[in-house]
C-alpha cells in the first residue's frame, strides 16, 4: 500500500510488485515484477522493495540516468548484493536496461532497532523521490534518522502514519508518511 501511495504522489514513478522476488522461475519473476506497472514506458523512475528472510530492502531505478539506488536499512553488503543480483536478473530485463545500470549503495541511514526496516525502506524511497537527498547533499553527510508513530489521528482500519525525522549537518527535514501494516 505504501508503494502505491508513493506512485500516487509522484506521477513519474512505476512500482515493482514486491512478490516478484519470491518466485523461482524467471518467467514468473518477470511477469509478476510488471504487475503493478513498473514496465510502463511513461515512468522515468521505478521503485521496489522485497523481503530477504525477515528483513525488507529497497531500490529506486532512475531510467534516464541509468542508476539504481540500493538501500538496506542494516547496511549489510550481503543484502546490497541481493538487491543488485535481483535487479540485474529481473528489472534490467523488464525495463530494457540490460547492462546499462550503475549501482549506488545508500549508506547515509542505518536502522537503529530490530523492527523498522520496512518503514525505513519507504522513508528513504520517498526522500529520494522528493529530491531531499540532492538538496541536502546527504550522500556525504552523516545522518541521524528515526521514525515515530503519530498519536491521535491513526484510524485503526487504515495505514499508520509515521513522522520521519532526518537530521544532517545542514538542516532537518520532517516528513509524514503512511505505512501499511
Amino acid at each position: 500500500m505504501a508503494l502505491l501511495t508513493l506512485r500516487d504522489e509522484y506521477p513519474d514513478v512505476g512500482v515493482v510488485d514486491p512478490s516478484y522476488h519470491d518466485f523461482a522461475a524467471m518467467t514468473q519473476k518477470l511477469s509478476v515484477a510488471k504487475r503493478l506497472g513498473a514496465a510502463i514506458p511513461k515512468y522515468d523512475r521505478v521503485i521496489g522493495i522485497f523481503n530477504v528472510g525477515a528483513h525488507w530492502i529497497a531500490f529506486l531505478i532512475e531510467k534516464n540516468a541509468n542508476i539504481c539506488h540500493m538501500f538496506d536499512p542494516l547496511q549489510s553488503e550481503r543484502n546490497c548484493s541481493a538487491i543488485e543480483r535481483s535487479v540485474r536478473k529481473v528489472m534490467e530485463t523488464v525495463l530494457g536496461l540490460e547492462g546499462k545500470l550503475d549501482y549506488k549503495k545508500i549508506d547515509w541511514c542505518k536502522q537503529q532497532d530490530g523492527s523498522s526496516c520496512g518503514i525505513w525502506c519507504i522513508a528513504v524511497l520517498e526522500m529520494l523521490l522528493a529530491g531531499f537527498v540532492e538538496r541536502q547533499n546527504l550522500q556525504v553527510a552523516a545522518v541521524f534518522a528515526y521514525a515515530l508513530p503519530l498519536q491521535g489521528d491513526q484510524p485503526a482500519d487504515e495505514a499508520c502514519r509515521w513522522r520521519v525525522v532526518v537530521t544532517s549537518s545542514a538542516d532537518e527535514c520532517q516528513r509524514d508518511i503512511r505505512v501499511a501494516y
